[in-house]
């Protein structure tokens, strides 16, 4: 993206008044409110925020696609050479944080019976892994009508590769930074009904579940807060301490603000600014000349945002918590099938990759409402958590 989000999209005066963050929780307290008082006549808002759903997952494809292809094919292929050698063995590094947090983390949950509200007749042994239809686009507009996010994202990136050799290309990233753009603005615009859904979701989900299963929601929602905590404040500095002149201080007063901001948004995009000119300061405190910083700030933080950051991949904790919810367990082979299939669909929002990876391991799709009333404040962590990410990333690469 070559510009900043647009804030007010649909070109309407500002209003005053509680921010969005305010309205999605009060609409989350009346919805859970509503539940409890009306009970099982809430059934019926499941519409409603099945609706909200479908919506959030309207764009995020066609944003993966845009935003790979034109991010990747801006680079020549000296620089593209350079930034994924070194750029892939950082990101890497990184992940495995994650993905250790994400194998270990499923053993500190107790034994627990199945959910009543959910029937065992709909979990199902998982099928034959599918190699090549899961993550080689056989055909493309398959992937992408079928929701396939990690084949759309191999397709995305070839070819965001070709593109960097191609001569005249100029018009395409036009049109590219364009479609994503525009992507942005009808996705700001349902992100204003957020508080609506939520008053949905929540009020379908309290008034048909037990008061024990949403007790044991908090299972997920303490050791993603706790995970999510530890790689903003220790794991994630450590590295850039250990491996750069960059003190912790140093590191925590260029990154906070953004943090924050990305904390009390619940977006990490529209920090991108903040951190290019973090990251850019922190560059040149190691002896990098000023233009040198802000360039290479410039190329790697928004280059790097399409892919999955720690923060969001601890998202992926949900699944064996769904499965441990209804009274299942995920093997060790499935952890890590969970790990790499998740990397790819995270490429995406995780609106698009929970639903996905809940079908590839059969388990219940109502889970996904469980997963969006955590995500009001377990997606803030995640978002706060990214922003660290992508600093770190920038200085260490």
């Amino acid at each position: 993206m070559t510009e900043k989000p647009v804030d007010n999209p649909v070109g309407t005066a500002r209003r005053k008044g509680p921010s969005l963050s305010v309205r999605i929780l009060v609409g989350l307290l009346l919805g859970i409110g509503c539940g409890l008082f009306f009970g099982k006549y809430c059934a019926p808002l499941k519409i409603v925020g099945d609706a909200f759903v479908g919506l959030l997952q309207m764009t995020v494809l066609p944003y993966i696609t845009c935003s790979l292809v034109l991010n990747i094919g801006r680079l020549t292929p000296a620089k593209a050479r350079q930034t994924f050698k070194i750029g892939g063995l950082v990101l890497l590094v990184m992940w495995v944080i994650a993905v250790v947090a994400i194998v270990m983390a499923p053993t500190i949950l107790p034994s627990a019976e199945m959910g009543s509200f959910f029937n065992a007749d709909l979990i199902q042994e998982p099928g034959a892994f599918d190699f090549v239809g899961l993550y080689i686009p056989v055909n493309p507009f398959h992937s992408l009508a079928n929701a396939v996010v990690p084949a759309v994202v191999v397709f995305s990136i070839f070819l965001g590769v070709a593109l960097m050799g191609i001569e005249r290309k100029q018009g395409l990233m036009d049109v590219l930074d364009i479609a994503c753009r525009a992507l942005v603005r009808v996705n700001s615009f349902i992100v204003r009904l957020t508080p609506l859904g939520m008053f949905a979701i929540a009020a379908a989900a309290s008034g048909t579940m037990r008061f024990e299963d949403i007790a044991r929601l908090e299972a997920y929602l303490l050791i993603y807060l706790v995970a999510s905590a530890a790689l903003i404040f220790w794991l994630l500095p450590m590295l850039v301490v250990s491996a750069t002149p960059i003190t912790y201080r140093e590191l925590m007063e260029e990154s906070r603000d953004a943090v924050v901001t990305a904390f009390a948004t619940g977006k990490t995009f529209v920090v991108l600014p903040q951190l290019i000119e973090g990251a850019g300061r922190l560059l040149r405190r190691m002896g990098h000349d000023a233009e040198e910083a802000d360039g290479e700030a410039g190329l790697l933080i928004p280059l790097a945002y399409p892919f999955p950051t720690v923060g969001k991949l601890l998202v992926l904790l949900f699944i064996p918590f769904a499965a441990w919810f209804v009274g299942t367990t995920l093997d060790l082979g499935q952890l890590f099938m969970l790990v790499g299939t998740g990397l790819l669909a995270l490429l995406g929002s995780p609106v698009a990759a929970i639903p996905f990876l809940l079908d590839l391991f059969r388990l219940p799709a109502d889970l996904f409402n469980l997963f969006l009333l955590s995500g009001v404040l377990g997606a803030r962590f995640s978002d706060a958590a990214g922003a660290m990410h992508l600093m770190v990333f920038a200085v260490l690469v």
